[in-house]
């Protein structure tokens, strides 16, 4: 087995659905001894049964391959290579039968990325970002936090390109470790040129909840994370990880105006305390005609909570184990369900700590009736596995899912589970060891890309 180091793995889900096979292609990137690469899984998406399961592409010096996004046509992948180092970048050709690819430069260490349409963006080190097409296969406009915002900026942290395809929401978390470079802000930003639109500093009104500047100048705001815009309830929705809670403000006095209109934030923690919580692991889900979201904390008393994004309160507190993954809707079988990664946040003296002891279980919010709370259910397997993380195989969301797994400290293995029954259906050795994913839903009519953080 190779060692931890060369094991991380993002993974990207490409649901293509053939009304014939009801097929469903599972991309995933990997790392072993000699490099990494790309591997396709071929799924029938109704009995979870294994078709195909090959390498596309493999390169040595990919030894560092982490996140991926697919073109919303399904006909190519882009691959990150977290190095700085030249052809950190590799954009690959799914459809020609040699898998032909490129590679590009990002500047940095590249870290987050996503795609629209033939063009992806991406987010990295020292305030770097670049938009390519991915079908010329060649970078067409880069930007740079700090040389081009003032105050600098620090580093973009997270990226929701908005349905139109024309304006990317970009967060910038935490300052800059001198203090110099700032965070705290999120910047509306036209794409695919890369100008800035509006340039948003969040108010730093906790400063109870800041470190001694003696101690920590990175941690000295909000610090926002996780983007979700609700077009139907109007709200722009973000995490602020530092100050244990959420913001909610008005989505389109934000994106046409740059202005923070009826800006409220909210802490997450079961009790209604801050600053303890590090809530960072989130979905939408509906619930008759409400748009909610499930909110997972990573701190040390975890806990989840449900948000109503129309009256903008939080609904519901649930006690759960800290540090679940990304939730997955299932809006087919009624349910949001989510692995148990692990992530543990805490203040220490002069920083946060990490550590990441994942466990052997499922979580599973069903969501029964529109009048009817949330319920909870922890499912634990008989296996000696971890739960790392998990997509869905349909885009209706009926149940059927691929979990990524592990003995150890990290999943090597996938194993495709049908929710509604409890049951694993078959298990695969992967060709490495699953870090992340974003899921692509595809029919002949139209394509959906669902992204994740």
């Amino acid at each position: 087995m190779c060692n931890a180091r060369m094991m991380w793995i993002a993974v990207i889900v490409a649901l293509l659905a053939d009304s014939a096979l009801a097929s469903t292609t599972l991309y995933y990137s990997f790392q072993d001894d000699e490099g990494g690469g790309l591997a396709r899984m071929t799924i029938d998406s109704a009995t979870g049964a294994i078709s195909q399961h090959s390498v596309v592409f493999h390169d040595p010096t990919f030894d560092h391959a982490r996140k991926l996004a697919i073109s919303a046509c399904g006909k190519r992948a882009i691959l990150i290579n977290a190095k700085e180092e030249p052809g950190n970048l590799a954009i690959i050709n799914l459809v020609d039968s040699s898998c032909s690819y490129v590679k590009l430069d990002f500047p940095t260490e590249p870290d987050e990325v996503r795609t629209f349409g033939d063009m992806a963006v991406i987010g990295g080190n020292r305030g770097n970002v670049v938009v390519v097409d991915m079908k010329e296969g060649r970078v067409v406009s880069h930007w740079n936090a700090r040389r081009d915002l003032r105050p600098s900026g620090h580093k973009v942290e997270d990226i929701r390109v908005l349905a139109c395809g024309e304006l990317a929401l970009m967060t910038f978390q935490k300052d800059s470790s001198s203090g110099r470079h700032r965070g705290s802000r999120l910047v509306v930003m036209q794409l695919p040129e890369l100008q800035v639109r509006h340039d948003m500093h969040l108010p730093r009104n906790r400063p109870d909840l800041h470190y001694p500047v003696s101690k920590n100048l990175r941690e000295q705001g909000p610090n926002p994370e996780v983007i979700i815009p609700c077009l139907e309830t109007n709200t722009l929705f973000l995490s602020l990880d530092l100050y244990g809670a959420v913001a909610m403000t008005d989505l389109d006095q934000a994106v046409r105006n740059g202005v923070w209109d009826n800006l409220v934030y909210l802490p997450t923690a079961v009790d209604g305390g801050w600053g303890n919580t590090f809530p960072d692991r989130m979905v939408r889900f509906a619930r008759g005609d409400d748009r909610m979201v499930v909110v997972c904390n990573a701190g040390p008393d975890g806990g989840s909570v449900v948000i109503d994004l129309s009256t903008r309160e939080i609904v519901q507190r649930m006690e759960t184990g800290f540090g679940l993954e990304t939730p997955t809707y299932l809006p087919g079988a009624g349910m949001v369900i989510a692995a148990s990664a692990g992530k543990l946040k805490a203040r220490g003296e002069h920083g946060l700590d990490r550590t990441f002891p994942p466990r052997a279980e499922v979580h599973v919010f069903a969501i029964e009736r529109v009048d009817e709370a949330l319920t909870l259910n922890s499912w634990a397997r008989d296996k000696p596995w971890h739960v790392f993380r998990l997509v869905a195989l349909d885009s209706a969301g009926t149940g059927v899912v691929a979990l990524f797994v592990g003995e150890d400290e990290l999943p090597t293995i996938i194993a495709i589970y049908d929710v509604t029954t409890g049951e694993i259906i078959t298990t695969v050795e992967g060709k490495g060891a699953i870090h992340r994913e974003a899921v692509i839903f595809a029919t002949q009519e139209d394509s959906q890309t669902l992204t994740r953080p």
